[in-house]
């Protein structure tokens, strides 16, 4: 949420998270609204940066009461958490640019140096793009769709078959991914536990 959209929809601050698109089959269909802003899930306030985390602390199937702005009123609702459909594993569903990484429980993608100059990242010579985060661990270690992914441990990544010697991450022996976000890079601990 930025100043501008805040007065744009009529909010006095600039606070929760701006809802732009919805899954028809998903089971807030009917319930939140595109261009609804959610404030808060159960009594955690939300904002875009943390949305993930919270999501993914909760166990599909849970009912959460959320409020959001809707037409410029808070309107307490009652959601039910879904569960992401499992990836596809026939390789002509998945196609050749999203590639299912089963030990990391997120989808990723090689990248181009064009690619790379749009995340402000034109210095690094390779990595992988975060395209779906599936479980619940990569979102509470901290990774977000459009991270950068260049190391596994000590391992630089070009390619998501680099990543087909990688050990399974435990929380007794977590893997070091490096990550470039915005043009900086930063170093995030994946444990591949669910729990916070």
């Amino acid at each position: 949420m930025t100043k501008g959209l805040a007065t744009a929809l009529g909010l006095r601050v600039p606070a929760g998270v701006l809802i732009a698109a919805l899954d028809p089959t998903g089971p807030s269909a009917g319930i939140l609204a595109v261009g609804d802003v959610l404030l808060s899930v159960g009594a955690t306030p939300v904002a875009y940066a943390g949305l993930g985390k919270t999501a993914a602390r909760l166990p599909p199937g849970t009912i959460v009461q959320v409020t959001v702005v809707r037409g410029g009123v808070e309107v307490p609702l009652a959601v039910t958490i879904g569960r992401l459909p499992d990836p596809p594993v026939d390789p002509a569903l998945t196609g050749a640019t999203d590639t299912w990484v089963r030990i990391l429980a997120l989808r990723l993608a090689n990248t181009t140096p064009e690619f790379r100059g749009a995340l402000k990242a034109d210095d690094e010579s390779g990595g992988l793009i975060v395209t779906q985060l599936r479980g619940a661990g990569a979102a509470l270690a901290g990774l977000r769709v459009g991270d950068l992914v260049t190391h596994a441990g000590a391992k630089r990544l070009a390619d998501v078959s680099d990543l087909a010697n990688v050990s399974k991450p435990t929380p007794q022996l977590p893997l070091l991914l490096r990550v470039v976000r915005d043009g900086s890079a930063r170093f995030i601990p994946v444990t591949g536990s669910d729990d916070p």
